[in-house]
């Protein structure tokens, strides 16, 4: 063992040498709450290329896991997870186990969001009102339909 190596004192007294375990606090985990429609895409590919991929944990709907398979991974599932990323609300720390984290999200001008989703809206026939906007939806009927997601995502649990 090196003398200062994370976690180990050594000490000299005469001609022995004691060699004190302290435990290694894991870093905080890193939670990016993503937002839809915020260049949250963009920021999770740098998320990526920064973190090892195995330290990288996706929540998302369609691909990672679902907030509720997170919410059911055994004890120690999290111990070489460095950051959790993907589509959830605030509160996601009271699921880690007493360990340490921080939040990082991207917000965007609430107008050119909504502007923004309805853009996404008029172009994926996956969008719930796709339809709407297909059949002559104009943006200020669609910013009546929709919330501040923002705001819902950070402040409501």
């Amino acid at each position: 063992m090196d003398a200062g190596a994370a976690g180990y004192t050594k000490r000299r007294r005469g001609l022995s040498t004691a060699v004190i375990l302290r435990p290694v606090k894991a870093p905080p985990i890193l939670l990016f709450v993503h937002i839809p429609k915020t260049a949250g895409t963009t920021f999770a590919g740098i998320l990526d290329r920064n973190y090892p991929a195995s330290g990288v944990l996706n929540i998302y709907p369609n691909f990672g896991l679902s907030l509720a398979e997170f919410r059911e991974l055994p004890d120690g599932a999290l111990d070489g997870v460095e950051c959790i990323k993907g589509h959830f609300d605030y509160g996601l720390h009271r699921d880690l186990g007493g360990r340490g984290f921080r939040y990082a999200t991207l917000l965007r001008d609430p107008v050119e969001q909504v502007r923004s989703r309805y853009e996404h809206a008029a172009t994926s026939r996956f969008h719930p009102l796709h339809h709407l906007v297909e059949q002559g939806m104009t943006l200020c009927e669609f910013s009546r339909q929709v919330d501040n997601f923002q705001t819902r995502t950070l402040l409501l649990p």
